[in-house]
């Protein structure tokens, strides 16, 4: 597996998609993506304060601070909100921020409703697609965890670092994944160097990140925005990707 490489074509990207590690996005796939955003300082001023936002503290580590950080977030000036450590997502975008007027406007039209006829044009399937957002300070960082969808990360400003382990399957179980949740997941103690490849996401740039991956997401010396899109229950040719299929039968026999 080259960790660098670029899936430039929708018949790379068949091949790709489903499997263990996330990669970056480009070429005939990415070309025509046109949907223009508001400068930085508005968009993390106005999620901060909107219904749904959450704020956790950024602070790089083995796992998740899910400590509530909002309240004071939103209280900070924003010139030193943006000088601070912080994590800042939201599940919403639609309909909180993307209406006349907000944030976000013209996000489906220009860009989710485009991807989805895109995924339908090339054979595949899904019960939803929709944008999420996650804002981040310097220095900070979305710490190990498992997604237990396919997502595709549009970064707009700023640089991120993907970090993900050469051989998940090694560091995770079937329960882990097929649990895939935030609170109490922690990197496995013995991870080296060696075990881990990282995907830089310059701006203007995407990644696929794929289902039930273990990865870690950091910044370092500026703010990072990115815009991600959830795909539930993707399919190719009807059929979930391996790692789904073994997932969505665990939670069928543990329920």
């Amino acid at each position: 597996m080259n960790f660098h490489h670029t899936v430039a074509d929708w018949q790379q990207f068949r091949q790709h998609w489903g499997g263990l590690h996330n990669f970056l996005l480009g070429g005939d796939i990415t070309a025509d993506f046109d949907y223009p955003l508001p400068p930085l300082e508005r968009i993390v001023d106005e999620v901060r304060c909107a219904p749904e936002s959450i704020v956790r503290s950024g602070i790089k580590g083995d796992a998740f601070d899910l400590t509530d950080m909002k309240e004071q977030f939103v209280r900070l000036p924003l010139t030193e909100a943006l000088r601070s450590r912080f994590v800042l997502a939201h599940f919403g975008l639609h309909p909180y921020l993307s209406g006349p007027g907000q944030v976000f406007q013209g996000i489906d039209d220009r860009w989710v409703d485009p991807w989805r006829q895109k995924l339908r044009a090339n054979g595949f399937t899904f019960k939803s697609v929709f944008a999420i957002l996650f804002a981040s300070g310097p220095n900070s960082a979305s710490n190990y965890h498992l997604d237990i969808t396919h997502q595709l990360a549009w970064q707009r400003y700023g640089t991120k670092h993907f970090v993900g382990l050469k051989t998940p399957d090694n560091w995770t179980t079937l329960e882990q994944r097929g649990r895939c949740q935030l609170k109490g997941s922690v990197k496995p103690a013995g991870i080296t160097a060696q075990d881990v490849y990282a995907v830089e996401q310059p701006p203007g740039s995407f990644l696929w990140n794929a289902h039930t991956t273990p990865h870690w997401v950091e910044t370092f010396d500026e703010c990072a925005v990115t815009l991600t899109l959830v795909h539930e229950e993707l399919r190719l040719d009807g059929q979930l990707c391996p790692h789904a299929a073994e997932c969505a039968r665990w939670r069928k026999e543990n329920a």
